[in-house]
């Protein structure tokens, strides 16, 4: 645990260094808090009542999330209002001539998945993503991905 002497120096020297604080990364502390909580229930969309964190009465809430049990890994709980979301995957072309030591089935689930930003739907746009060291370049028409190259990183 991080006393506020410690948090105090460590801000201190970070910022003599010129970085920046993240909420993301552990040695940099940050007085905002991320908790996962569950809410209560509201009173007429004006007050918010949770349970399942430390917080103080009147501490501000701020860009309220959805728990989504793929990423966030907490057992025994719902995802909120994305469960009624459908995803529709992409189909997925033009992957088996290029594999190299990823397994087909890895690139056809991630790829299928859009992982493209979800503002960006141009066509003759060329796509990257890397993963385990392979990088695939890839273009999206309609609900389908056509897979251009897969190479080493």
């Amino acid at each position: 645990m991080v006393t506020h002497g410690q948090t105090t120096a460590i801000r201190r020297k970070q910022k003599s260094r010129g970085l920046r604080h993240s909420l993301a990364y552990p040695t940099q502390p940050h007085r905002t808090a991320l908790p996962l909580l569950r809410i209560e229930h509201t009173n007429e969309g004006e007050v918010l009542v949770v349970a399942g964190s430390d917080l103080l009465d009147g501490t501000p809430i701020y860009d309220i999330k959805p728990y989504i049990a793929q990423t966030d890994a907490i057992p025994d709980t719902r995802n909120g209002f994305v469960d009624d979301v459908d995803y529709p995957k992409l189909q997925v072309i033009g992957l088996r001539e290029h594999i190299l030591n990823v397994t087909y089935e890895q690139w056809e689930e991630i790829l299928s998945q859009d992982p493209r930003p979800a503002y960006q739907h141009d066509k003759n746009k060329i796509y990257h993503l890397i993963y385990n060291n392979e990088e695939a370049t890839f273009r999206v028409e309609g609900n389908t991905l056509i897979v251009e190259a897969i190479k080493q990183t």
